[in-house]
């Protein structure tokens, strides 16, 4: 008589073996597939640094732009000939013969798409002020270095926005996306509503003025993520 023995346990083990290689190596393939997706889908915004703006040309994806001042200056009342256009700081306040306001200009350039929101920011040095200066547009037709009391442009229209309370140490906002549209150059005036003095760093200071720039979708920008606008 003959016997014939069948390993099945061996049998069995060798498919386990097999079928668990297959698993790890399907799982293998999904996880690189993920990382090269998770590469290719994540914003440049996501992973740049604001100062790469010169160094990474190119399709931005970020829905934020922020462009720092190309001319800043105060105008003195009590100074009415002299420019202050190098000086570390800005200010406004309404005072009998006393009274200073604040200019701040800014060049847009290389954008395209639809502008959501438009925000000029300025960096408030001073003590907590209760009732702020409001924010008017202005012509382009001054230099920073040649500006004063009385060859100042007037304002070209009536107030954008009206900030209120301006807290010491602490960036000052004004809504402006009614008056900036799009690429232009744009001049802003500060204006006191009141006896409320307020200062504020001007582009040589620690904190330059700002005009921050949010987009409804993707946009083209040359590249540009903070963009520092020439000296005038």
């Amino acid at each position: 008589m003959t016997i014939k023995y069948s390993n099945r346990r061996s049998s069995s083990k060798s498919k386990y073996t097999l079928d668990d290689r297959s698993l790890k190596i399907k799982i293998f393939i999904l996880v690189i597939l993920m990382l090269t997706l998770t590469v290719n889908v994540i914003p440049i915004a996501a992973v740049s640094k604001p100062g790469d703006a010169y160094n990474d040309p190119g399709f931005q994806t970020a829905s934020t732009l922020i462009f720092k001042a190309e001319a800043d200056a105060r105008v003195e009342e009590s100074n009415p000939t002299t420019n202050a256009g190098t000086s570390d700081y800005l200010e406004v306040i309404s005072e009998n013969n006393r009274s200073i306001e604040s200019y701040v200009r800014f060049t847009v350039s290389g954008i395209s798409g639809v502008i959501q929101d438009a925000r000029l920011r300025v960096y408030s040095t001073t003590e907590t002020s209760m009732n702020g200066p409001a924010v008017y547009p202005a012509d382009n037709n001054w230099t920073e270095t040649g500006i004063t009391w009385n060859n100042r442009p007037a304002p070209t229209t009536g107030v954008i926005f009206n900030l209120g309370t301006a807290t010491a140490s602490t960036w000052a906002e004004y809504n402006v996306t009614a008056y900036v549209t799009g690429n232009g150059t744009f001049s802003f005036v500060l204006l006191p509503d009141s006896t409320n003095g307020v200062t504020f760093d001007s582009r040589e200071g620690a904190s330059p003025p700002q005009l921050v720039l949010t987009f409804a979708s993707e946009l083209r920008s040359e590249g540009f993520r903070f963009i520092s606008s020439a000296a005038a």
